[in-house]
């Protein structure tokens, strides 16, 4: 009896089954988290009483402790790494902690950055099971420490601060008390219950009672590359004499003597018996007394490894002279007996940096390193030839970075996805400015990071790098605008991936809009902009805001020529800078918004708002003086050629005259010639060379004009009335109105220079220019109010009490137009929108007399909602008045594209999709060309898909939103049929609701009319997983998977995938095409390699850094060969050079030894079996091998000469045992036999 385990209750993926009379809960290969993996697992059910009725399910049991008969647990490389750099994170001192699975140990690796070192440390661990196996506890044994550079204190110490601080981290930290969940730690052995812990974090999270671990006995423990596997069972000899199938002891799997790995793990545990005293005084942080401890240890044990190793690890942290002169003395003993000794060459780099400089210290260190990635590289020892090689490159960087790129693309050839190599090298490349390097390791760090901040960041500076090369290249040849497309296209994709990830993202909004203006798309790049605006907004950042704010309005002006919508922006813009706080102002802050204020009174200038526009100028001159004073404290002595600004193109000085100039030519307008005056002044006084206009004959009455009407005259004399007191330049102010701007002669230049040193020297202190400014405000708001209150005491001259009476006279229209006027002449936006809304509201009101004219209504209306929406960001209320204008003006007012624009804001901000939907059906039915009707239509169709609820209990809203986009878009396929933002969105849509079908054929619509790039690949890349996982046709996912390939060749991924559809169709042939191209890319053969010349493969001629990888392949192919096209020869030949490549690969020769038999190969069989003999560690398992080798030199091949020599050796390997193995006596016979044979 089964049942199912998709209920929602079963979380674990439990099954019920019955045996003998007793129920049982099981489960095999359930993935329960990113690190684990329950393999199997069998609890029984105590106390189950039958007949058992099962209507209730398996959550009946969610609070039974079930005992547990037998477990298997997976733990990947990948998520075990994962975990314990989330917790080393935590760490202050450790960086880049790296985890890789070997056989039978962990390479663990990481960056120590604490009391001045910067350097990488390994070492390995081993899971030593206890003999004999007690309950089901573990050893877990540190050793083989390397430093690759000085540490502040000895590896072991590193490596041991290191465990003990991720244990303390909240992600490792015990989840219990008492001693079922304690680590023990001692020196570097942890002691812990690795079922225990693991089965807590299983079946507590999910809700289920512990299961009961009393009767378990730990089976052990496997490590294997990606993989680290525990199995555990009963003590219950006859339970499991009842489930063992006739199967061997599981025990056996686990022998840890079986790779050579493993048995230096044995050898390293079993010598910290020798040196536990010096251990014990190291752990405790007695180095000295642990060195005097060693130092003893010399005359008993020699030049034993871990003496030599425990010594020079503590020589080397406490670099005296005397020490240094001590490992020194090693390391020349070492290498006198081997010149390759590995202790001695790990030693060598530290030494050279700590030595005293003798020539060349940077060279030795490098020639060390050099010589150390060498021996590791040849040793297969990969992991660590990767940390010599970054050490190598970090000291090669200083002097030749060109190189250091060098040995870190050496890195990648072997580990593709090192980020640490990936990192450095982006480092490198941008220190180099080698654009196309930098490219290449941005992109594959996209593939590496899982991060979303780091993902993010690469994708923003991969978007701007491709930015900077598209600006490059249409400066240099603007007339070639079809080429410099795609770095703009692929510049997009990776801005939108920023956005996928981070909607908010202000850089990468603001880059987004940069690109859309570049490739000339302002109306993306408004949109783009006002988003990128909001966002700083909503953040709390309205500096940032009124910046993106000034981008749009230059883009309304300059582009659209829309000059009302410039003006709207600008205001909002100023609102918000005006709000900042401008405690902590910078220079590039104040020239924005000089930059703000010039563009807004440019802007009121051309619409004729000239009050509006003096007000801007008046504002923006103080910002212009401190630039150029700014400017000519950078440049002293040469003020006159102050270097124009590199975002206008214009010098600060001729700036400020042009500003001069603009106010003195909108007061002359206004009929103000004495404030006219005053800028002309001004402005010859900054540059007496500038043409301004020809100043209007002076008249008896310009003096009383200028007191009651120059305010800025007024304002500015107190404040600019110093003088200077050298002598006036020789020329008349006519002919100084009307010249030309000419550059001065050299006399000029130093008569200037000498004036401007007398003036200095005669000024006994500079004016104080923040007050300058502060001043000029203050004076221009008072004058104005001041201004205002003249005016209105003029209209009527007589006292208070005539005037009392004269208001009282006025009619309630009348005073309301009055404090309109007035809160306009305040520039008070509160106290204008309340007399506004008074007004509008005494129209509607019966009891009032007021009516205004529908023109004049729907005028108010218009700027009472703007105010409210841009000045006092009341959205509801602006929307209110604005909405009046749309409907009771739709021919006028309210078609204008100034109001549709802000209530499409206002719309957008409140979520009210159909009224944004009907605003884009106005612009629709207004736009001009086919083009733009595309374009809306597209965004409609995009908007109401959007706005789609993702909850999957709204489907029939999702279905009916998927209706109404796609109606939207089949208009425009009517138009375009080959539209490619239909068919993608389409394809979208269509995913979305499971029509895979209709989604493969949009997919395949938008490949046809895709203009290639990244972009073009994607899409191949998601219609092949589409046709593979979705609708299940391999054959036709294969093609678009090598579409993709030919594209990228070195694809891993799309090779992976066309291998999955190999296998789906049962095309093994095809399958082998694909592992020798996958090999030949490992190898630098990206044609591929065929089945025969991977037989024929010399191991010699592949680099010992990829030769595990490749056999890897190599016997994936075996496999497939043997089991699915049953070509035993061929299978023969690759498990061979499977093994030849990676002489540890202990399963490739097993397999090959299993041929040797079937084909009846004696002569292949008799030397596999040596070889094996050589992997094996057990004396009594070598024995049976050697002596079926020898036995079949000697029977069967006849050749005795090659059979006496193997008898011997293995006979010497057993024949001291207590227990000899039963075939020891024949073998003696049959040596005995052989040797007479050649005596006679």
């Amino acid at each position: 009896m089964q049942s199912s385990n998709s209920e929602p209750t079963n979380p674990l993926g439990l099954n019920l089954d019955f045996m003998y009379g007793r129920g049982y809960l099981w489960a095999n290969h359930e993935r329960l988290s990113d690190w684990i993996t329950l393999e199997m697992l069998r609890m029984e059910i105590p106390d189950l009483a039958f007949p058992f009725d099962a209507r209730g399910g398996l959550d009946r049991f969610r609070n039974t402790r079930c005992l547990v008969r037998e477990i298997e647990l997976g733990i990947s490389e990948v998520g075990l790494g994962d975990l314990l750099r989330q917790a080393a994170a935590q760490l202050d001192r450790f960086q880049d902690l790296q985890v890789r699975f070997l056989a039978d140990a962990v390479h663990i690796s990481v960056r120590v950055q604490a009391m001045g070192a910067d350097a990488y440390v390994s070492f390995r661990a081993a899971l030593i099971p206890p003999e004999p196996a007690r309950v089901d506890e573990i050893h877990l044994s540190l050793y083989d420490y390397r430093a690759y550079g000085p540490l502040p204190f000895p590896a072991r110490l590193v490596a041991f601060e290191l465990l003990t601080g991720l244990l303390n981290t909240d992600l490792l930290r015990p989840p219990g008390r008492g001693q079922s969940f304690t680590v023990g730690v001692a020196g570097d052995i942890l002691s812990f219950r690795p079922l225990k812990l693991i089965l807590l974090h299983i079946f507590a999270h999910v809700g289920w009672k512990l299961p009961n671990l009393s009767d378990v006995v730990l089976d052990g423990a496997r490590i294997r590359p990606g993989l680290l596997t525990i199995r555990a069972g009963t003590r219950d000899a006859d339970w499991r004499m009842a489930h063992s199938n006739g199967s061997a002891n599981p025990r056996d799997e686990f022998q840890l003597t079986q790779t050579r790995e493993g048995a230096r793990a044995l050898g390293a545990y079993e010598a910290k018996d020798l040196f536990v005293h010096a251990d014990q005084a190291l752990f405790d942080g007695q180095i000295r007394q642990a060195m005097q401890t060693l130092s003893g240890y010399r005359d008993v044990y020699g030049l034993h490894s871990e003496l030599v190793s425990r010594t020079l690890d503590c020589l080397l942290a406490t670099p005296t002279p005397a020490h240094l002169a001590e490992a020194e003395a090693i390391c020349r003993e070492l290498e006198h007996d081997h010149r390759a000794d590995m202790r001695a060459m790990l030693a060598r780099p530290t030494l050279a940096l700590l030595s005293p400089a003798r020539g060349d210290q940077r060279a030795q260190v490098i020639y060390h390193f050099e010589r150390l990635a060498n021996a590791l590289r040849d040793r297969g020892e990969t992991p660590d030839w990767i940390l010599a090689q970054l050490s190598l490159a970090e000291h090669v960087s200083v002097e030749r970075p060109s190189d250091a790129c060098a040995h870190l693309r050496e890195i990648l050839r072997v580990s593709p996805r090192n980020r640490i190599a990936l990192e450095k090298l982006r480092e490198l490349y941008t220190q180099l400015n080698d654009a196309a390097g930098l490219e290449e390791v941005l992109k594959r760090l996209t593939g590496v990071y899982t991060d979303r901040d780091a993902l993010k960041n690469t994708y923003l500076q991969l978007a701007n790098l491709l930015m900077e090369r598209d600006a490059a290249q249409r400066a240099a040849a603007p007339d070639a605008m079809a080429s410099q497309g795609d770095e703009l296209r692929e510049s997009r994709i990776y801005l939108e991936k920023v956005l996928r990830l981070d909607p908010t993202e202000l850089d990468a909004l603001n880059t987004l809009g940069e690109s859309y203006v570049v490739g000339a798309e302002p109306l993306r790049a408004l949109k783009t902009f006002g988003s990128a605006a909001r966002a700083a907004e909503a953040s709390g950042h309205p500096r940032r805001a009124a910046r993106l704010l000034y981008r749009v309005a230059r883009l309304w002006s300059d582009e659209l020529r829309d000059l009302e919508q410039a003006l709207m922006t600008c205001r909002r813009a100023l609102a918000l800078w005006d709000g900042a706080d401008f405690s902590e102002a910078d220079t590039e802050s104040e020239r924005t918004h000089a930059d703000l204020l010039e563009l807004a009174a440019k802007l009121c200038t051309e619409r004729e708002q000239l009050t509006e526009a003096t007000d801007y100028w008046l504002l923006a001159i103080p910002l212009l003086e401190k630039e150029v004073e700014q400017a000519e404290h950078l440049a002293p002595g040469s003020s006159d050629w102050i270097a124009p600004d590199s975002r206008t193109g214009i010098s600060p000085k001729a700036r400020l005259v042009d500003a001069h100039r603009q106010i003195a030519r909108i007061y002359q307008e206004r009929g103000r010639d004495a404030a006219a005056e005053t800028h002309v002044n001004r402005a010859l006084e900054i540059d007496p060379y500038a043409q301004i206009f020809d100043t209007p004959t002076p008249s008896p009455e310009l003096d009383a004009q200028a007191k009651d009407e120059s305010l800025a005259a007024e304002f500015t004399e107190p404040i600019v009335g110093t003088q200077s007191t050298g002598e006036a330049p020789e020329f008349s102010r006519a002919d100084a109105l009307t010249r030309k701007l000419l550059p001065p002669t050299s006399e000029q230049l130093e008569a200037d220079k000498s004036t401007s040193a007398s003036s200095q020297s005669a000024k006994p202190e500079e004016p104080n220019l923040d007050d300058f400014r502060a001043k000029y405000r203050e004076l221009f708001l008072a004058k104005k109010a001041e201004r205002a209150a003249q005016q209105s005491a003029a209209e009527d001259p007589s006292d208070t009490a005539d005037t009392t009476e004269s208001d009282a006279e006025l009619s309630p229209e009348q005073m309301i137009r009055e404090q309109i006027a007035e809160a306009r002449s305040l520039d008070n936006p509160m106290r204008l929108a309340d007399t506004l809304d008074e007004l509008i509201a005494s129209h509607f009101d019966a009891d009032d007399d007021i009516v205004l004219e529908q023109a004049e209504l729907m005028r108010v209306s218009l700027e009472l909602g703007e105010l409210y929406y841009y000045d006092l960001e009341d959205a509801q209320t602006a929307r209110r008045h604005l909405e009046r204008v749309r409907d009771e003006d739709p021919d006028g007012l309210g078609s204008q594209p100034t109001l549709l624009t802000t209530l499409e804001a206002i719309y957008e901000e409140c979520g009210a999709l159909s009224e944004r939907i009907r605003i884009l059906n106005t612009r629709l039915e207004n736009a001009d060309s086919a083009e733009m009707k595309i374009t809306y239509r597209l965004i409609i169709a995009q908007l109401i898909w959007d706005e789609t609820p993702d909850t999957p209990g709204e489907d029939g809203e999702l279905e009916g939103r998927a209706g109404e986009a796609r109606k939207w878009l089949a208009e425009v396929l009517q138009s375009d049929p080959q539209n490619e933002a239909a068919h993608r969105l389409l394809g979208q849509i269509a995913y979305t609701l499971d029509d895979y079908e209709r989604a493969a054929r949009h997919y395949k619509s938008v490949l046809k009319v895709a203009g290639g790039g990244l972009d073009a690949i994607e899409m191949e890349r998601d219609l092949a997983r589409l046709l593979l996982d979705k609708l299940g046709k391999a054959d036709a996912a294969k093609g678009h998977f090598e579409n993709v390939l030919k594209a990228a060749p070195g694809d891993s991924i799309a090779l992976d995938a066309i291998k999955q559809c190999q296998a789906a169709t049962e095309d093994w042939a095809g399958y082998i095409e694909s592992l020798g191209r996958e090999f030949g890319l490992l190898i630098g053969q990206p044609e591929g390699v065929s089945v025969d010349a991977m037989i024929q493969l010399d191991p010699e001629t592949i680099s010992s850094a990829v030769r595990v990888p490749a056999s890897q392949i190599v016997a994936d192919a075996a496999h497939i060969v043997e089991q699915d096209l049953v070509d035993l020869e061929q299978a023969w030949g690759l498990w061979g050079s499977a093994f030849a490549l990676w002489p540890e690969h202990v399963d490739a020769l097993e397999r090959r030894v299993a041929l040797d038999r079937t084909l009846d190969k004696s002569q292949a069989l008799a030397q596999d079996l040596e070889s094996y003999a050589e992997l094996l560690l057990d004396p009594h398992a070598r024995f049976e091998i050697l002596n079926e080798a020898a036995t079949l030199y000697a029977n069967k091949l006849e050749r005795p000469d090659l059979a006496r020599p193997i008898f011997a050796e293995a006979i010497a390997l057993v024949q001291d045992e207590e227990e000899p193995p039963a075939g020891l006596d024949p073998a003696r016979r049959a040596l005995r036999a052989l040797q007479s044979d050649t005596k006679s």
